[in-house]
């Protein structure tokens, strides 16, 4: 038995179908992917130059943190990743006092890095 879809229900495929045949939109779509891509490549950049500041290879910075290098390598080419291995990542790098800044609203705002660290989230875990 299938049930009817309510009045004025558009499936989803529909609607996004219909929005890509707006004037411009599949441009607008292909910058919005080209940008994405572009902002992937500047994290892996990014990570690659984190290490190398540290003056660390992959393979010198894999032994620090009890992976093999092509963790390392695989972490440098993500497409994204969690706050805690980022964090460990860079403490492992050598960072200090690492923190994450957004400006929402004109307003600067900063979240410390160190308390998604794993290693800290068991430490508080098992403090009494």
């Amino acid at each position: 038995m299938t049930r009817k879809a309510p009045a004025g229900f558009v499936r989803g495929n529909d609607r996004l179908a219909r929005m890509l045949d707006r004037p411009g939109m599949q441009d607008a779509v292909a910058d919005v992917h080209a940008g994405m891509q572009e902002m992937d490549r500047a994290h892996v950049e990014g990570l690659a130059d984190i290490r190398k500041a540290g003056l660390l290879t992959q393979q010198q910075l894999a032994a620090s943190m009890g992976v093999d290098q092509g963790s390392i390598s695989r972490v440098e080419n993500r497409d994204d990743m969690l706050l805690s291995t980022f964090a460990e990542y860079l403490e492992a790098v050598g960072a200090r006092n690492a923190v994450l800044v957004a400006s929402i609203n004109g307003i600067q705002v900063e979240m410390p890095l160190d308390r998604f660290r794993r290693s800290a989230g068991r430490q508080d875990a098992a403090a009494p």
